[in-house]
């Protein structure tokens, strides 16, 4: 088809029953017929979530971190996930975040943002906890959602290897809102005043604040600060 093509065949461990390449697309125009998914829907493919939301496909993940680890470190890439590792998909996963954090540079911090978009029967809930599991000192794992943790990380909250830190913890005071007014440019006299109109509207939404504070500096400091009419629509 034209626009794709076989990169390069990737070497791995253990058995090697199959062989898995790495694959390559440019301006490649896939008829409509065969898409699997809308546009929209191209989060929720990479992260491996079917249709219904069901079983998901853990190697894309490893895949995409492999492929992130090789920039930021370069050298022999990760094992990919192929078929022979599947009968233990945890020692595979355990294995390859020990490799993976081995090679990061103290300190360091791995971060999965908007992980709420992840299906509740995914399979990545088991392979993150697993990786959650090996964390060594001088490592951080940042996980960012707009829902409660999976069932299958409790185990890692009760050892205390998890802490949570919910929308109360997150939410800046108005001291803090107005520190970034200043380090976003508000001369401090102007700070009170104006910053307390914003924070208002923020919620205390630390990224909201600031796009705030980036509208009201290209609109001019003048005039009264118009609220969105919901966080959304900030």
């Amino acid at each position: 088809m034209p626009g794709f093509w076989v990169v390069r065949k990737e070497e791995k461990l253990g058995q090697k029953a199959s062989d898995t390449c790495a694959l390559a697309f440019e301006d490649m125009e896939v008829p409509e017929d065969q898409r699997i998914a809308l546009r929209h829907q191209r989060r929720q493919l990479l992260l491996g979530a079917d249709d219904d939301g069901g079983d998901a496909d853990p190697a894309s993940f490893f895949y995409y971190l492999s492929e992130a680890a090789q920039t930021l470190v370069p050298g022999e890439r990760l094992p990919l996930l192929a078929p022979e590792y599947l009968p233990d998909l945890s020692g595979f996963t355990r294995r390859f975040f020990r490799e993976l954090f081995r090679r990061l540079r103290r300190p360091a911090a791995l971060v999965f943002d908007n992980y709420h978009a992840v299906p509740a029967a995914s399979v990545l809930h088991a392979i993150v906890r697993d990786a959650l599991e090996e964390v060594p000192e001088g490592v951080s794992v940042i996980v960012t959602s707009r829902t409660e943790l999976p069932a299958a990380w409790m185990r890692l909250r009760l050892c205390r290897a998890l802490t949570c830190l919910d929308w109360d913890a997150l939410r800046l005071t108005f001291d803090e809102a107005r520190e970034i007014a200043i380090l976003e440019g508000q001369r401090t006299d102007e700070a009170q005043e104006h910053t307390r109109a914003l924070w208002e509207v923020s919620g205390g939404w630390a990224a909201g604040l600031v796009l705030l504070l980036e509208h009201r500096r290209a609109a001019g400091e003048s005039g009264p600060v118009l609220a969105p009419e919901s966080r959304e629509a900030l």
